[in-house]
């Protein structure tokens, strides 16, 4: 299935200003270069969301670049989270290497100049800590590695709404001063407006394919579910990600004292509550002894 693409009528004009602007004074190629940049950054993303096996769902051009709305299933792996959304700066940072290595040997240009320009510009905005862009997503993902999913975005908003602060506070002293500081204002009220519209995924978006299912199931007058025997102590992301499907999954913790049961629903909650390194539970708080 293809992304949705984005584009809205704020963006678009903003675009379009920037380009007459750069034709009116007379440097539309660094326009054009940086569009370019902003394809090759977007195109980054997508070869690792790829290798990765998420799928895209969306497109959005904000003016601050590209933003992709990838599976929801893809917080579950924080190290996947990383890798693609570093991949975008990365790529426009390695452009700035590239051009300055050419510089060693002796190869310079005025175009060569503008697509470093360009490419310096956007690695360095979109490793602004702040979600959703791409250095608050990799700010987030080094998060989760170690908090729960509800404490890692927590802070990863309170970042972002800190950042989009202090500029949005430095446009109005450099007004107060005399210089121009609309730009830092407009900037810093673009990226409160983005942390604070940020909802990271909740459980009830991981569950909704399985609501689906069961809608499915209930019409066709049976349901279908599938028993998994874990032992605790398992990580809850590996098992979720290997035995998902379409069934209802219904988990069976091997214990001493005999088999206790635990719902895909609760595992969920689990994983959400506890994060990435959350396992199946070793003492009976969220499961139930099976009869025997």
């Amino acid at each position: 299935m293809r992304p949705r693409i984005r584009i809205g009528l704020f963006t678009l004009c903003f675009f379009l200003l920037l380009f007459l602007a750069g034709i009116y004074y007379g440097d539309s190629l660094s326009v054009i270069l940086l569009l370019l940049a902003l394809m090759f950054h977007e195109s980054a993303h997508l070869v690792f969301t790829e290798v990765f096996g998420y799928q895209v769902k969306e497109f959005k051009l904000t003016p601050l670049g590209g933003c992709l709305v990838v599976d929801s299933l893809m917080t579950l792996h924080p190290v996947a989270e990383f890798v693609i959304a570093a991949a975008g700066p990365f790529f426009n940072l390695l452009m700035v290497a590239g051009v300055w290595y050419l510089g060693l040997l002796g190869v310079k240009g005025s175009w060569l100049e503008s697509w470093s320009q360009c490419n310096w510009l956007l690695g360095m905005i979109n490793l602004l800590p702040v979600v959703p862009l791409d250095g608050g997503r990799i700010l987030n993902a080094l998060l989760k590695k170690f908090l729960s999913f509800e404490t890692a975005t927590f802070i990863t908003k309170g970042i972002g709404l800190f950042i989009g602060g202090l500029f949005f506070g430095a446009g109005l002293i450099k007004r107060w001063v005399g210089d121009a500081g609309t730009l830092y204002s407009l900037t810093g009220i673009f990226l409160l407006y983005q942390v604070i519209y940020y909802q990271s995924p909740q459980l009830a978006s991981f569950w909704r394919m399985a609501e689906r299912r069961k809608k499915q199931f209930s019409k066709k007058g049976y349901a279908h579910l599938k028993p998994i025997l874990v032992n605790p102590g398992v990580l809850i992301r590996t098992i979720l990600q290997r035995c998902g499907g379409n069934e209802l999954l219904l988990f069976l913790i091997n214990k001493p004292g005999g088999l206790e049961l635990l719902t895909e629903e609760t595992a969920w909650d689990l994983l959400i509550n506890k994060g990435y390194h959350a396992t199946f539970p070793e003492e009976n708080n969220h499961s139930k002894n099976l009869p025997k």
